[in-house]
């Protein structure tokens, strides 16, 4: 068994060697920056391996459940999750970021940010 903290420092590691962008850039980019980053980096990469990984889970599950019946659970909690995830990316980018952008718009050119009509961010 692995431990956590050494997929933690796997994970480090990788995320160093491919040069991702350094965190300090997000600090004064626009909104509008930042979510069209987290829709094409992230939703994105969600949505295009998402299906392709509820079909291997569903075919491992297919062949190997009566020899390790806890690949139903990793199959039916990774395809709740999918779900979960999806409708979350869509609230996103249906509501949150637009609101994001156009607040931040408002407050750079000096004005009141627009009330939020679905109670706060934090929602």
């Amino acid at each position: 068994m692995v431990s956590p903290e050494s997929v933690l420092q796997l994970l480090d590691n990788l995320k160093d060697a491919a040069g991702h962008t350094q965190p300090e850039k997000w600090v004064t980019a626009r909104f509008a920056e930042l979510t069209s980053h987290i829709v094409s980096q992230h939703h994105d990469y969600v949505r295009a391996e998402g299906p392709r990984l509820l079909v291997l889970l569903r075919k491992v599950k297919d062949r190997h459940e009566w020899v390790h019946p806890e690949v139903t659970t990793i199959n039916d909690l990774f395809a709740e999750t999918y779900k979960e995830l999806s409708i979350h990316m869509l609230k996103e980018e249906e509501v949150l970021f637009p609101y994001l952008n156009s607040m931040d718009d408002a407050v750079r050119t000096g004005h009141a940010p627009p009330p939020a009509f679905f109670g706060s961010v934090r929602n």
